[in-house]
């Protein structure tokens, strides 16, 4: 799970993060009250740590734009 900070809306982030290839979720659906934002779990279970950093760069990039 990670918070990340950006003008960027949670639908923003998750569209340009699968055009990369980063498989992620918003973590608002979690909260009783979902006003939060910014908040997303990763679909990394079956990665290894190659790929982890890969896919963060990748995001890095992409939040970037």
């Amino acid at each position: 799970m990670v918070r990340l900070q950006t003008n960027l809306s949670d639908d923003d982030i998750i569209q340009r993060a699968a055009k990369v290839g980063v498989g992620m979720m918003s973590a608002s659906i979690q909260y009783i009250n979902p006003n939060y934002s910014g908040e997303f779990i990763f679909g990394y279970g079956e990665l290894d740590e190659q790929q982890l950093v890969e896919g963060v760069y990748r995001l890095a990039q992409v939040i970037k734009a």
